[in-house]
């Protein structure tokens, strides 16, 4: 290859780098300009799959990734981010089959075994995914994400001072990193906070979702995990006896899952926390304030999944004992027509999902 189509190819990368997510940005301007083959058709593919990768179209990246590929097998970064593809469509099997060609090409690839890790801890295979992390580590010390990542695989098995133990490392390393992703710092307090809340140490669990929470509000567009951090905060608020901040939390989170939907960004509506609406619940009837216990009640009923049978019904129970407290001159005959009317429209909205 001419230094002239070398050049152009750095130059291409260059100014698509700029402009690219930075999860992209992070692989670097030399990896992706470095191994593409020689071949500026290769590379034009390659670049076009990338786009695709970008906007989401997971399918046409596929196929633009596997015409690089057909020009220049050992294309690592198309096999690379044709794993990445893969894993975004649920393909994980698949996935792993490509991070594996990778590994044979360049078994030194950070990504790749980083990646490795990730996907067979997406499958439940915790243990081997520790394995791909560590190896990832080794290659690339001062990195952040295998290690946090190892992290949440170590919390997936309980052990949670082990998962500590990597994200301190993690927040350490992260202190000396000006490239991360936005919410990375974000997404290991939360990962933190769970554990420690799972180890009881709620004060401390506290701590750590409030700078979590402050660092997801500094990144406009993180509502839905910012939702789960608050949901979990109120719960160790609620342990400590904590109930007006953890009312607090709830009501904020009421607020920004109302706002969710008209984002300026677009995001898509954030999944219906129905853990969050029955902690509410509980909290406003612990304070005595039983109209809005039964509201909340209520939302949960009208948002629990199947999955969510023993909140539901518990608070089908609650909202049938709360109605009787607050309205006792209800006629004999009218009580729990409500809580009925209830419990019959979920089991016809869970019948019809189940069906569809």
């Amino acid at each position: 290859m001419s230094q002239e189509e070398n050049n152009q190819i750095v130059r291409i990368a260059s100014e698509n780098l700029s402009k690219r997510d930075s999860t992209l940005v992070r692989r670097g301007l030399e990896d992706l300009s470095k191994r593409h083959s020689g071949n500026l058709e290769a590379y034009h593919w390659f670049e076009k799959g990338l786009d695709s990768w970008a906007n989401g179209h997971n399918a046409d990246a596929i196929s633009c990734f596997d015409k690089a590929i057909e020009i220049y097998p050992a294309y690592v970064d198309a096999w690379f981010y044709k794993s990445w593809s893969l894993r975004r469509l649920g393909r994980l099997t698949d996935s792993i089959e490509s991070l594996n060609r990778c590994l044979e090409i360049d078994p030194s690839d950070y990504f790749a075994l980083e990646g490795k890790g990730y996907v067979l801890a997406k499958l439940g295979r915790f243990e081997e995914a520790l394995d791909w992390y560590d190896a990832a580590n080794r290659v690339w010390p001062a990195n952040v994400y295998a290690l946090s990542r190892k992290g949440e695989a170590l919390f997936e098995l309980g052990r949670y001072d082990e998962a500590i133990h990597c994200y301190d490392q993690s927040l350490d390393r992260s202190r000396e990193q000006s490239n991360l992703a936005p919410n990375t710092v974000s997404d290991v307090l939360s990962h933190k906070a769970d554990a420690l809340l799972k180890l009881r140490r709620f004060e401390e669990a506290v701590l750590c979702y409030n700078e979590s929470v402050s660092s997801y509000e500094t990144n406009s567009g993180f509502a839905e995990p910012l939702v789960l951090v608050l949901s979990r905060k109120a719960e160790a608020l609620m342990e400590l006896g904590h109930h007006e901040e953890a009312l607090d939390c709830y009501k904020k989170l009421a607020r920004l899952k109302e706002g969710v939907s008209c984002h300026e960004k677009g995001l898509s509506l954030v999944p219906p926390d129905v853990l969050g609406w029955f902690n509410k619940a509980l909290v406003e009837e612990t304070l005595g304030h039983v109209k809005n216990a039964m509201k909340s009640f209520e939302q949960c009923v009208n948002i629990a999944p199947a999955e969510a049978e023993a909140q539901a019904e518990y608070a089908l129970e609650r909202l049938q004992e709360l109605e009787q407290i607050t309205y006792p001159d209800t006629l004999e005959d009218m009580k729990g027509v409500f809580v009925d009317f209830l419990r019959e429209e979920r089991k016809e909205r869970i019948q019809k999902h189940q069906s569809e």
